[in-house]
């Protein structure tokens, strides 16, 4: 979490327990099975876009001592799917969320 002026600006929740739909990967060529850290729910505040502040959280991730970072996004999230491209993932497949449903799903290998 960043705070600019008293606000939050950009926030992610980070998850080195693994998550178990990532086992069952569809359509793809599956990941990697390394420690890995999973990003969820990255967001940066309309406040500070165009900063670059996504990708530096991204960088900051790599840091971490982990094989591998992964991360979802729902297949109608073109702009999530074009920034985790951009940020060195690869797209691996689909996994299914309980009932959240469907998400791509990318690795970083780092």
């Amino acid at each position: 979490m960043l705070e600019c002026e008293g606000r939050v600006v950009r926030t992610a929740a980070l998850s080195f327990d693994g998550e178990p739909w990532y086992d069952d990967i569809h359509d793809g060529e599956g990941m990697s099975n390394e420690d890995f850290l999973v990003i969820h729910r990255l967001a940066v505040s309309h406040v500070v876009r165009g900063k670059n502040l996504a990708s530096v959280m991204i960088k900051q991730c790599e840091k971490c001592g982990v094989h591998s970072i992964k991360i979802d996004t729902h297949e109608d999230n073109i702009i999530m799917q074009k920034f985790v491209k951009k940020n060195g993932f690869k797209y691996c497949g689909t996994v299914i969320l309980g009932d959240e449903g469907k998400r791509l799903a990318f690795e970083n290998l780092l």
